[in-house]
């Protein structure tokens, strides 16, 4: 018994009968899924139906045509010639991609791979098949289209692009980091080392942390979460978020994540926290300013009119100008106060904040030992600003510069125009400001306290308060400005200070310097406390005015009804804002100028949550006074609106 292989099989059937295996190739020819043809110096003199199928073309359009009606342009057709035939000679087959152009001028890809029948004579003829590839082509450029999208959204996303591997036998890398990580990070993409590079940055305060939330999410193989601060090779810190997701495989698990600079979330927040500690502040402060305002008034109101008496005894009167010379101090503090109270605005007037820097900065480092450089642009645009408040602001700022510096130092005072567009993502409203920046050379904050120096109360220096960068980030935040820090320990601070920028010209009240005013006929004076209707009637009376006092707007409307009908002419009103269970100050000069009564009229308050003090002139008044006020501050007040009507 003898076995037939296949080999055996094929030699029989040659060998039985030769046109077997002809009609065998035959068969082959017609059914084939590809187009397969053959060209006789590239001239069709055999086609499949398949390949009439894909062009189109009937066998009678295209045996014994030129290749040339296949191809959609003469670069094409002599491409392939060339390029295919090369192929052919050297190794007596050749494979090429091409463009054919079917009948009804649709263009398809073709890969196309032929084969000489005499490898020595291509004369005789070259047999070809042509599968369309046109499909494959479109999806190969539908995922190069889509690669070029993701690393175009991977290098653009503010954020930095990971793809994290642990494999089961321990061995753990980087598939992929995007390049934003050298924008994000200030570390270059490369894969080796990465990981040791980045968390030598985080630092030392969270890096522990850092380690033991990736071991806990490889542990449990669970998604990973963690917020840090990092320090660039610069030397700025960052808050910084990381976040991935686990892919489970046979052999490993990829963790595609994100990192991302948060600092700007970590500053909303500690905004928003901090406005919740300032509004609760606000409540406390506004009402113990204004009460405190108010006894200041009344202790310095006699302290002052006891002076005046007491010019004979040397020794009393000393004691009353001590005494006097403690007011400024007094007002101040109730000033910080009122820099927290709710709804307190400044009393803003054009001005440039270039004077006030070198001012302000000369008289804190004169005696500091400390070198200091200014670069204000003549150029420099008008601030509108409350000038005692910004000074007030800008004084903590210098002074804890300063304070930074032990060791001696530099002070760097800068300023410059800018200008926040609509869309720019930031804490401003889009506009003009002036930007200030103030940076020392001092001993740094660390990254992880950066979020707290606002706060409140907040201090890492002994016998001091931790309210002065509180009450500069309060003034700058009621002044529509913004605050910012930037810092590195051991390579100094600056701060960043923008102030609404105005188009108006520099306001210059030409108050005259005289502390002594001296005057006639009658002066109204409302307030509830009768020791400063005492003291101001008083502080009037020696000025020379014949002093009418009402204790709330419904007493006042009467006295100058009835001084009208006796024929009383008012020089001046001065209204307290505030009466409690009466008839305030708003309400009684709106009265007074239906009346037509257009004499100056000022508002007096211990309160700053009125905007009739930030803003008199809105409301009908001439001027504010804010209490606590000295006879002086009346005087300077009287002669500027009353200089035309004193003896």
């Amino acid at each position: 018994m003898s076995v037939i292989t296949g080999e055996n099989k094929a030699e029989k059937i040659e060998a039985d009968n030769p046109h077997d295996k002809n009609n065998i190739l035959q068969s082959i020819f017609r059914a084939a899924p590809v187009g397969i043809g053959m060209v006789v110096d590239r001239v069709i003199v055999e086609a499949n139906n398949k390949l009439c199928e894909m062009t189109d073309y009937s066998m009678d359009e295209i045996i014994g045509k030129s290749a040339r009606m296949l191809y959609p342009s003469d670069e094409d057709f002599n491409y392939v010639g060339i390029d295919k035939y090369e192929q052919i000679k050297e190794k007596g087959n050749g494979h090429v991609e091409t463009r054919w152009m079917k009948k009804n001028g649709e263009i398809i890809d073709i890969f196309l791979s032929s084969s000489a029948i005499d490898i020595n004579d291509i004369s005789r003829g070259v047999t070809f098949t042509a599968l369309d590839i046109s499909e494959l082509k479109t999806f190969e450029q539908t995922i190069r289209m889509r690669d070029i999208q993701l690393n175009n959204i991977a290098e653009n996303v503010p954020a930095a692009l990971f793809q994290y591997f642990v494999r089961n036998n321990g061995d753990t890398g980087f598939y992929y980091i995007s390049e934003s990580s050298e924008q994000i990070f200030g570390l270059k993409n490369n894969l080796d080392g990465f990981f040791e590079l980045f968390t030598s940055h985080v630092v030392p305060e969270f890096r522990e942390q850092f380690l033991k939330s990736i071991e806990k999410s490889v542990t449990g193989k669970k998604t990973w979460e963690y917020e840090g601060v990092f320090q660039k090779d610069s030397g700025e810190f960052i808050w910084f978020r990381c976040t991935s997701n686990p892919v489970i495989m046979d052999d490993e698990v990829i963790y595609n994540g994100i990192g991302m600079d948060i600092n700007d979330k970590i500053k909303f927040l500690s905004l928003s926290e901090r406005a919740t500690k300032l509004e609760s502040l606000a409540l406390l402060a506004g009402g113990i300013a204004h009460d405190f305002n108010n006894i200041l008034g009344g202790i310095f109101g006699y302290i002052e009119m006891a002076r005046n008496y007491s010019s004979a005894d040397k020794t009393v009167s000393g004691y009353l100008d001590s005494a006097m010379q403690i007011f400024d101090r007094s007002k101040a503090l109730t000033g910080q106060l009122l820099t927290f109270a709710k709804g307190g605005e400044p009393v803003k007037k054009n001005g440039s904040i270039s004077q006030t820097l070198i001012d302000l900065t000369t008289f804190l480092m004169k005696d500091s030992g400390h070198a200091y450089e200014f670069n204000l642009p003549d150029d420099l645009k008008i601030c509108t600003y409350d000038h005692e408040q910004i000074s007030n602001a800008l004084e903590n700022i210098i002074t804890n510069a300063i304070q930074a510096m032990p060791a001696g130092g530099s002070l760097y005072v800068s300023a410059e125009n800018t200008h926040v567009p609509e869309k720019k993502d930031t804490y401003l409203r889009p506009g003009d400001y002036v930007k200030i920046s103030i940076k020392d050379s001092g001993t740094g904050i660390p990254g992880e306290m950066l979020p707290k120096i606002f706060d409140p109360f907040f201090t890492t220096k002994n016998k001091c308060k931790g309210m002065g960068l509180a009450t500069s980030h309060s003034i700058i935040t009621k002044h529509h400005g913004c605050i910012d820090v930037n810092s590195s320990p051991g390579k100094g601070t600056a701060f960043y200070i923008f102030l609404p920028a105005s188009e108006g010209e520099a306001e210059v009240k030409p108050v005259k310097k005289e502390d002594e005013h001296t005057g006639n006929g009658s002066i109204l004076l409302m307030d509830d406390e009768v020791f400063i209707r005492e003291t101001v009637g008083e502080m009037l009376k020696i000025m020379g005015y014949k002093v009418y006092k009402a204790t709330d707007g419904g007493e006042a409307i009467k006295m100058v009804k009835e001084g009208l009908t006796n024929g009383v002419s008012f020089k001046a009103f001065i209204l307290d804002l505030n009466i409690p269970n009466g008839i305030g100050g708003k309400e009684t000069i709106s009265r007074l100028r239906q009346m037509g009564i257009e004499a100056p009229a000022f508002a007096s308050s211990g309160y700053s949550d009125d905007p009739v003090i930030a803003s008199p002139a809105d409301f009908g008044f001439t001027d504010s006074l804010r209490k606590p006020y000295r006879m002086e501050d009346l005087a300077l007040m009287l002669n500027y609106y009353l200089k035309n009507n004193h003896n």
